[in-house]
């Protein structure tokens, strides 16, 4: 009985710790979403919007997509996080997004 009782703790914790990040990073997508909104809704054309605003509206819009897509796994997933494949998918995410910088710098 001791032991069932320890294992349900520990999984109701496990689950309640996975949900809570899950809150959190959904929280910043909103956060991030929200401000790419504001900088492309603040001017009326973007003739009149700086390099700056632009960049960072892409910036926060790439970062509201990359919380989404680690807050899923996280927050829903039944296996533990493997550390290892998490870092080898954010060097793959790194690799993208600076494909995609250095061909938008280009032209």
């Amino acid at each position: 009985m001791k032991n069932k009782l320890n294992y349900l703790l520990v999984r109701f914790l496990t689950r309640s710790f996975r949900i809570a990040i899950g809150i959190a990073i959904l929280i910043l997508v909103f956060y991030s979403a929200a401000n790419a909104r504001e900088i492309a809704t603040s001017s009326i054309s973007f003739g009149s919007l700086s390099t700056a605003e632009i960049l960072s509206c892409i910036f926060f819009s790439i970062l509201a997509y990359l919380f989404f897509f680690l807050a899923w796994p996280v927050a829903f997933g039944k296996g533990t996080i493997n550390l290892a494949k998490v870092k080898s998918k954010g060097k793959e995410i790194k690799k993208q997004v600076l494909g995609f910088m250095k061909m938008w710098m280009r032209g």
